[in-house]
């Protein structure tokens, strides 16, 4: 559903009047309008925030080149990747290997030697000042090395009637629903209870069959390196004071 349908569903659910496609794509919303567009996406940002849904999920790869250790990452269309929702780094050919992620204090005691191989492990060195992660490997690695890695990506901002957000579109409809008859000062708790819903039944379609079990520890470092597959009991977004 794109943003034009979402957009109308949520006045409609607040008792508001719908508006057309040239209101958005010509910057003609009133106040008010503008404010339920920022609870829209609130939602978009707070569901991706809270669960690393897979349609979000992206892989790129590069070669390595003999003796460099450093490499930016750089998502879709150059795009800059959070350094927190890399998933993970293997080696693709000659072979499959899955690379460790270390924090700086743990892979610098473990690269203090010059040694000559293929990397088994790595970490984020800085973010460069157009947001890509500069990431570093070791041993040093030979030339022509195929490293994929796998990320997930933060939806962009929905400003134009034709976006389509990869995040259900329940879950922005009845998010941005609650915000907005929370600031009306309306009781929002059957839009509460559908947000929750649309959570629910979204992340039980989106990892059916894929082995994933509900934790409370959960992290968005899911791969085939062994990181876990535990996801995070259901919490709905704090801004709606649930």
């Amino acid at each position: 559903m794109n943003l034009i349908n979402i957009f109308n569903r949520v006045l409609r659910n607040t008792g508001r009047r719908s508006i057309t496609r040239v209101q958005i794509d010509n910057n003609q919303l009133t106040e008010d309008e503008r404010m339920v567009l920022d609870y829209i996406n609130d939602a978009n940002q707070q569901a991706f925030e809270e669960f690393p849904w897979l349609n979000t999920s992206h892989d790129h790869s590069f070669e390595t080149v003999e003796g460099k250790t450093e490499y930016i990452l750089s998502g879709k269309e150059n795009h800059p990747i959070d350094p927190d929702m890399i998933q993970f780094l293997r080696i693709n050919t000659p072979y499959e290997r899955a690379l460790e992620r270390l924090r700086s204090q743990e892979f610098i005691r473990e690269s203090s030697s010059d040694t000559h191989s293929d990397p088994y492990i790595w970490r984020i060195k800085e973010v460069t000042l157009d947001e890509k992660p500069l990431i570093e490997l070791y041993p040093i690695p030979p030339d022509g090395l195929e490293i994929q890695y796998v990320y997930h990506e933060r939806p962009q901002m929905l400003d134009n009637s034709s976006d389509i957000s990869p995040i259900p579109d329940r879950i922005l409809i009845w998010g941005a629903t609650a915000g907005v008859l929370d600031y009306d000062g309306e009781d929002y708790g059957k839009a509460q209870m559908e947000h929750q819903r649309a959570i629910i039944k979204a992340r039980t379609r989106n990892y059916a069959g894929q082995g994933f079990e509900w934790g409370k520890n959960a992290t968005a470092g899911l791969g085939p390196d062994g990181s876990t597959n535990r996801l995070a009991e259901p919490r709905l977004p704090d801004r709606f004071n649930y």
